[in-house]
């Protein structure tokens, strides 16, 4: 009988590409592939349904599409707020005041607005008696723009008459406005500043005014370009009574005087 033939022993056993499943492998790498392939697709189409959305709701909102068509790709700080609100409010007060194009196309001019007013007063369309000013018979009281202050260092009231004073905030900040004993300027800003550290919360609550017999009246916080009114009886004792803003940081150059007289 033939001796049965010897298989060859490898000289270096290990794995060999017979130990490989090749189909498998092939099958895993496309696999992969048309799965990442597909997740990007994905991604990409809604990121785009996304973008489009969110441009197709800017270009309705008048504002945010001039900007858009303005803005030059040049970021810029605003180093002096004031200087260039002043510049703006110069700018506008101008263009209120001379003659221009509306739409020369259509011979259409702007005429300065007094000699509007004059001309309109002067067809009849309104009548001067018609003309009332809102503030007559008021104490007028307004903040000085960008300076913490109120626009007068006193004013003037009669001992035991009525008054109806109106706070005019055209001011970019809020202020409130109390009236208190004379002499308590420093007490009244002092209590304000201590609520804020010890009971900031409630302080807030309060419009920033603090709790004192000594303060006779209070006009809660007026917001920027908003009026507020106060009605009160004016002491009957004459003297220099207290105004003042306890909004926090103000007391100190917004004060003034109410100034009592027989």
């Amino acid at each position: 009988m033939a001796a049965k033939k010897k298989k060859p022993e490898n000289p270096n056993p290990g794995w060999t590409c017979e130990d490989i499943n090749q189909s498998a492998l092939v099958i895993f790498v496309l696999a992969t592939f048309i799965f990442w392939a597909l997740s990007f697709a994905f991604v990409a189409y809604y990121h785009n349904k996304y973008h489009s959305e969110e441009l197709a709701v800017a270009s309705n909102v008048p504002a945010i599409g001039k900007m858009i068509e303005s803005y030059n790709g040049v970021d810029r700080l605003q180093p002096d707020p004031p200087a260039e609100i002043a510049a703006m409010d110069k700018q506008q007060a101008k263009k209120l005041g001379s003659y221009g194009w509306v739409n020369q196309a259509e011979g259409k001019v702007r005429i300065p607005i007094d000699e509007a007013i004059n001309r309109k007063l002067g067809t009849g369309f309104l009548k001067a008696k018609d003309v009332v000013d809102p503030y007559e018979g008021k104490l007028v009281v307004r903040p000085v723009k960008f300076q913490m202050k109120f626009d007068k260092p006193s004013y003037t009231a009669k001992a035991g008459e009525d008054i109806h004073m109106v706070f005019i905030n055209d001011d970019v900040q809020p202020h409130n406005l109390l009236i208190a004993e004379p002499g308590s300027k420093e007490e009244i800003g002092g209590l304000g500043d201590k609520a804020m550290v010890e009971a900031a919360e409630k302080y807030v609550a309060a419009g920033y005014m603090p709790d004192s017999p000594k303060i006779m009246h209070k006009l809660g916080l007026v917001n920027p370009n908003q009026t507020g009114e106060l009605k009160f009886k004016v002491p009957e004792k004459a003297g220099d009574y207290v105004v003042i803003c306890t909004f926090p940081g103000h007391w100190r150059t917004m004060n003034s005087i109410l100034k009592v007289v027989e």
